[in-house]
């Protein structure tokens, strides 16, 4: 479809105007072509465009190519997307060259999935950028990305099923982008092993377990782990004649080590051989009660776990790897080990109990309650300073969650002290109302712990939307630090929308600050006309 002019008119204003315009008719599925640009302003990198150009390479493959213009530095922007008998592969890309220093700054992003067959398939993930704030900088999508935050993973694996057996074969490395990170200790895994088994019931009900894994992790700096764990069980469910629920399982954790400058107490290392042996019994107990009357089923249901398992396994020989982040809450309340990963294991005889009340109308709305303790005959000092777990007497978890329609909604996750009842950690969830008038809220402060990877922090983010009328509708945010007393960001959005076209006009203001990355303001003018495509326009002002 060809015109020698386009005209675009908003209550008989001149909105844009082009001399010759060009635009394949509906019965063209794909075309190679320009796609509709898009410009901007910055305070930090000035004038920006972006003007995208489609390669239509076949039915099932295609790439995007966008020259990137900036008042920073020019470059450009890769994307490739391909469909396979089996298998997909998408990737991206960029690269740029500073106008005032000349330093070329880019990034990667591949994403490959191949079955091989029922059994077996493979894939891999590159992610990586030239250095932290780039990404971020120039506002570039990592779409597909594998583990983007704060740090850039890759990985390649291949993986079976079959039956009741897993396996898996992959490696990974990582990227980290925060101030602290030093790239001479991020981990190098090459390789993980991973092996699971689940066996048929035998005549007792029961089925074997067996999970194996064998891992090695080098550093240019640091601890350098080689990990064999072999950990094989048991287990049985059991039901007694008043409707009492069991799982009787029993395993035998066996981890052995070879590590290099294992960091322990006094600033002295460790290389050299560990290891540990840990036999396990659990039992874990629910006993539901149910009742129906008027439209509502309630269950009220005690539950319960004990474990046998000799003191101690973390001696300061073996490295930590993969349990150096550890949080105690509702989830983790009734499991044998609380630790996230192998390294830590949870040592002694140990017991956890709660309740929960569950409720469910006829209408669709639903109630829940939930509340547990864990006790231990000692302290075990695995566990840091504020885990909750320090003591005999664990603190607290609990949960309540309230949803009477589908208008309200309303959850809190707790974890308190059981002396003083002080909150350890408390998350609070709620949103309500309809199409014309909407609000949300979520509030969230965790205690500062000792050792754990992730600080404490006190923080509310809330939201308000409306549709005005049927054309127009509108939506406030923000984010609010209470622990430092200041503001995250702040967003804000005004939509006109029609058959035809929809506007939209984006306000918002980010108080982040890192390294070149510092506070900014943001307007962004977007104009989508639904049978052509989308122009958008970014102001950026520190």
């Amino acid at each position: 479809m060809y015109r020698r002019k386009l005209v675009l008119e908003l209550y008989f204003y001149l909105i844009f105007y082009l001399p010759y315009f060009s635009h394949p008719d509906p019965s063209v599925k794909r075309q190679s072509g320009f796609l509709v640009p898009s410009f901007g302003s910055s305070s930090d990198l000035g004038a920006v465009g972006r003007v995208p150009y489609f390669f239509d390479l076949g039915p099932h493959r295609d790439s995007t190519l966008t020259a990137l213009v900036t008042g920073e530095g020019s470059g450009g922007i890769a994307e490739y997307r391909q469909k396979f008998q089996k298998g997909e592969a998408h990737a991206n890309g960029s690269i740029v060259l500073g106008d005032k220093t000349h330093d070329i700054r880019g990034h990667i992003n591949t994403r490959v999935r191949f079955d091989a067959n029922e059994t077996w398939r493979w894939g891999f993930d590159i992610h990586r950028t030239t250095d932290d704030t780039f990404l971020r900088r120039y506002n570039i999508s990592s779409e597909n990305n594998f583990g983007y935050g704060s740090s850039l993973n890759s990985q390649i694996f291949t993986e079976g099923f079959r039956q009741r057996n897993y396996f898996k074969f992959s490696a990974y490395s990582f990227q980290g982008i925060q101030e602290s990170d030093d790239s001479d200790t991020d981990p190098l895994v090459l390789p993980i092993v991973e092996f699971n088994h689940l066996g048929k019931p035998d005549r007792f009900g029961g089925q074997t377990i067996l999970d194996a894994s064998f891992l090695a992790i080098a550093r240019k700096k640091g601890t350098q782990t080689r990990r064999l764990s072999i950990r094989p069980g048991w287990q049985i469910p059991l039901k007694d004649q008043l409707g009492g629920i069991y799982k009787f399982s029993t395993r035998l954790n066996a981890d052995f080590y070879h590590a290099e400058d294992v960091r322990r107490e006094y600033l002295t290392t460790y290389n050299g051989y560990s290891g540990r042996i840990t036999p396990q019994a659990m039992l874990n107990w629910r006993l539901p009660f149910v009742k129906s009357d008027d439209g509502i089923m309630q269950i009220f249901e005690p539950v319960a776990s004990a474990v046998i398992s000799p003191y101690g396994g973390n001696a300061n020989k073996i490295p930590n790897e993969d349990s150096l982040s550890f949080e105690f809450d509702d989830t983790n309340l009734l499991t044998a080990n609380r630790f996230s990963g192998i390294d830590r294991v949870e040592g002694g005889p140990r017991f956890a109990y709660g309740a929960q009340w569950r409720a469910f109308g006829e209408e669709g709305g639903n109630a829940e309650v939930f509340f547990g303790q864990a006790i231990k005959l000692k302290t075990d000092d695995s566990f840091s300073e504020g885990s909750g777990l320090e003591d005999k007497l664990s603190d607290v978890v609990g949960r309540v969650i309230l949803s009477p329609g589908p208008f309200l909604n309303l959850s809190y996750r707790t974890r308190f002290d059981s002396d003083n009842f002080t909150p350890k950690r408390n998350e609070i969830s709620f949103n309500a109302g309809r199409d014309a008038f909407g609000v949300s809220t979520n509030y969230i402060f965790l205690e500062d712990q000792t050792d754990d990877t992730f600080g404490g922090r006190e923080e509310v983010s809330s939201a308000i939307n409306s549709q005005f009328t049927r054309f127009w509708r509108g939506a406030v945010s923000g984010v609010h630090d209470i622990s430092t007393g200041k503001a995250r960001q702040y967003l804000g959005s005004i939509t006109y929308e029609n058959e035809c076209i929809a506007l939209t006009t984006n306000v918002s203001r980010k108080f982040y600050e890192d390294r070149d990355l510092e506070p900014t303001d943001q307007i962004t003018f977007n104009v989508n006309l639904k049978t052509l495509g989308s122009v958008n326009t970014d102001i950026y002002q520190r």
